[in-house]
């Protein structure tokens, strides 16, 4: 079977349906509603709830593992000036709304790092949770800048020793994402939108109606196989908390996209073409002095991965437990490297799925340090 047919079949197979995209997007609504509510009530609060991460620019992906479900990223903004309250308050604010709901009392998980996130029973064979992120604007004097300042948990011997600002911008980066996405999406849309609409009429009243979000084009498609194959990659592992984060991956393999000459090549020659330039980095495990300017840097011992928007290091921690994380990115390289870009196409057959391939051997060739790590519930931080 010819890798790029195999690969065509099973990248559609990895989109949210309409209807649970539809699901999604009114769970997420309540949730928000709820929130919003309770701090204009009780504070005299005004917030503004919004999507962001894979649910936003269109790159969510079906569940590898059932236990997992789909991952609803919210952004919770509260319309205060960030002098006038601290970060383990506004955190507290957002859990005591939630925790004010009857339902949602009962469905919020253990604090994470950075969120609050609820978690829904399975329902059609299908879990949801929703990571909900508080924060204020970084800078609410100025209207038109979207950047944001959010909670972070610090923990020290096990114990939180504090919480702290970080600064982050997700509506820039889903403006960013889209501009270097635009000249694929505008040729696609509209036949995009008709075959949605013409097969769920059930959902959409007309062609308008179908979300931006369910529009696939070969870069969202690209980075849902690679996120794919890394959940698959790190399914059995006992270091999932080291796995690449789907923020870095988004970024990465945008980047490359828009800066390698490869709008107009297939599928298959373009993943093999960004792991390729992806694979150029491996040597900063051992050597800082590789690339000064690379998309991942590293210097004094410290990685680097820009937030192509905002003042924000998206590889912070690769330096921790013995630059665990870094490793366990390049060990994912190599995997893409041996899985797709020097695909044997002998081993495929049409009876065999993403899972079936991607496992056919033991997924941990080169097993990584089990090493324990506060939980980073996410939004686009969980590394």
């Amino acid at each position: 079977m010819k890798a790029i047919d195999f690969f065509k079949r099973e990248i559609d197979k990895l989109d949210i349906s309409p209807t649970n995209y539809k699901l999604a997007v009114d769970r997420y609504k309540a949730v928000g509603s709820c929130i919003e509510d309770y701090l204009k009530k009780e504070f005299g609060l005004d917030v503004h709830i919004y999507p962001q991460g894979s649910f936003k620019i269109g790159t969510v992906t079906y569940p590898a593992d059932r236990d997992d479900g789909y991952d609803i990223d919210l952004v919770c903004e509260v319309q205060e000036a960030k002098c006038k309250i601290i970060p383990r308050k506004l955190k507290e604010l957002v859990g005591q709304a939630l925790k004010s709901d009857s339902v949602y009392a009962n469905m919020i998980d253990k604090e994470g790092r950075r969120c609050w996130t609820i978690i829904y029973k399975e329902q059609n064979g299908i879990k949801f949770h929703i990571d909900i992120l508080p924060s204020v604007p970084e800078n609410i004097e100025i209207v038109e800048d979207t950047s944001i300042a959010t909670t972070t948990r610090i923990k020290e011997n096990n114990m939180i020793k504090d919480y702290v600002w970080d600064s982050t911008d997700p509506i820039a980066f889903a403006q960013w994402f889209d501009n270097i996405n635009k000249k694929s999406y505008d040729s696609i849309q509209l036949n995009y939108r008709t075959f949605l609409y013409e097969s769920n009429k059930n959902i959409y009243d007309s062609v308008d109606d179908v979300p931006k979000e369910l529009i696939k084009t070969k870069l969202q498609k690209i980075i849902q196989i690679l996120k794919r194959h890394r959940d698959i990659r790190f399914i059995n592992s006992n270091n999932k908390d080291a796995k690449p984060m789907s923020m870095i991956i988004t970024t990465l393999v945008a980047t490359i996209y828009e800066r390698v000459n490869i709008e107009h090549e297939d599928i298959m020659v373009t993943i093999k073409k960004i792991v390729e330039e992806l694979a150029k980095y491996k040597i900063l495990i051992e050597h800082e002095e590789f690339v000064s300017n690379g998309l991942i840097q590293k210097v004094n011992g410290k990685w680097k991965i820009r937030n192509p928007v905002a003042d924000e290091n998206l590889a912070d921690r690769w330096h921790e437990d013995n630059n665990k994380k870094a490793k366990a990115f390049f060990q994912w390289i190599t995997w893409l490297e041996k899985d797709v870009v020097n695909i044997d196409e002998r081993q495929l057959n049409e009876n065999m799925d993403l899972m079936d391939y991607f496992l056919r051997e033991e997924a941990l060739d080169e097993k990584i340090p089990t090493i324990e790590i506060d939980r980073e519930t996410k939004p686009w931080r969980k590394l």
